[in-house]
């Protein structure tokens, strides 16, 4: 009977596919510092492997519920030449350690841009609630 469990584990293990994602380290420490709370907040282990999994079923699910998800929004705006040099060499440099785009470099610096005045905002909610 125990061989049959191993072998039904064996089983589901060949059935998975393994991935893998590269992301920046902002990004991974997020992530980690946010799987560490839900174990604190939920009082047990936490798989990554079963948020992720709970993370791509859920946008599976809002995929299909939310037609406007299958389009692409642009966001526009004009920077200055010596800003671009910046970036453009910033860029370069993380290349030589990996694929990269100014794109991604952009997209990361608004989400870090967002998440941190996103903390400021909330604690002068917090201020104002609390005088």
């Amino acid at each position: 009977m125990k061989n049959e469990s191993d072998m039904d584990v064996l089983l589901s293990l060949i059935k998975k596919k393994g991935m893998s994602l590269r992301v920046s380290n902002y990004f991974h420490k997020k992530f980690e510092k946010h799987l560490e709370m839900l174990k604190h907040v939920n009082c047990q282990p936490l798989l990554k492997q079963n948020w992720i999994k709970a993370a791509f079923q859920e946008k599976l699910r809002k995929f299909e519920s939310n037609p406007e998800d299958l389009t692409e929004k642009k966001i526009h705006f004009k920077l200055e030449e010596e800003l671009v040099n910046e970036i453009n060499a910033k860029v370069d440099k993380i290349k030589k350690f990996r694929n990269f785009s100014k794109t991604q470099w952009m997209i990361e610096a608004i989400y870090e841009k967002l998440d941190s005045e996103a903390k400021v905002i909330l604690e002068k909610f917090e201020e104002k609630i609390n005088s």
